[in-house]
């Protein structure tokens, strides 16, 4: 009942031989959804309220450029479309703005800016631990990319990339990994050189087609008539 308290991991993991990391996990769902409540020191207790008042409207919370790149404008049509089939409101959020369950249902948002207690939260593009995300798979896309310019009977395939340049960028990893497995799944010796940063790791972040443009002007200036590379992939 509402008020009642849960019982102890200890009490937990004793009756039903559960790890504490499940344990962690199933605890930060409930607390989420705003169905339990931790008190540190007391322990962990069932909500005073479950019931709620539907909204019938879900947030959008973004990154300042959202609107600003044709790709994020499909991701915004296509959950419209979704919302006008399920009688649904879409709330647009930036960053900074105060949250309120009283405002939305459950909340999209893509970069993860931020996490609101008691509001269900689904993320997109990027993971985020103890929530759950729609993703895309870069490494096997990539791999599927490379299989397609194999067939065209491409060897010599540059890649421009952030995984080059960023090593905490979990998509540019992914997308990276991706292409040098697909080149020895080719039986294809892949030149480091084949594979450059979209920008230096000290260059300040920007719009991608403009550090596309100019890292590719820079490559042709360069060394790229040397590598005889005669496709390139790029990172977006």
């Amino acid at each position: 009942k509402p008020g009642d308290k849960l019982p102890s991991y200890q009490q937990l993991q004793a009756q039903y031989g559960l790890a504490q990391s499940t344990l962690d996990r199933v605890y930060r769902w409930l607390e989420n959804d705003g169905l339990i409540v931790r008190t540190p020191k007391q322990g962990v207790f069932v909500a005073e309220s479950t019931r709620r008042e539907r909204t019938y409207v879900v947030g959008l919370l973004s990154a300042d450029h959202f609107n600003e790149n044709p790709y994020y404008s499909r991701l915004c049509q296509g959950i419209h479309d979704v919302a006008r089939v399920e009688k649904v409101g879409v709330l647009l959020l930036y960053k900074g703005m105060e949250i309120k369950r009283e405002l939305v249902d459950g909340l999209i948002q893509w970069p993860v800016i931020a996490r609101p207690a008691g509001i269900p939260t689904v993320t997109l593009m990027n993971r985020a631990p103890g929530m759950p995300g729609v993703t895309t798979d870069d490494y096997e896309a990539i791999k599927t990319a490379v299989g397609h310019l194999v067939g065209l009977g491409h060897r010599r395939i540059a890649f421009l990339t952030l995984g080059a340049s960023l090593a905490n960028d979990e998509i540019g990893q992914s997308r990276l990994q991706g292409y040098r497995d697909a080149m020895k799944e080719a039986q294809i010796e892949a030149d480091r050189r084949w594979v450059r940063p979209l920008r230096e790791p000290w260059g300040l972040p920007g719009r991608f087609v403009d550090m596309g443009y100019s890292q590719m002007k820079r490559w042709l200036h360069e060394d790229w008539e040397a590598l005889g590379c005669t496709a390139v992939l790029a990172q977006n």
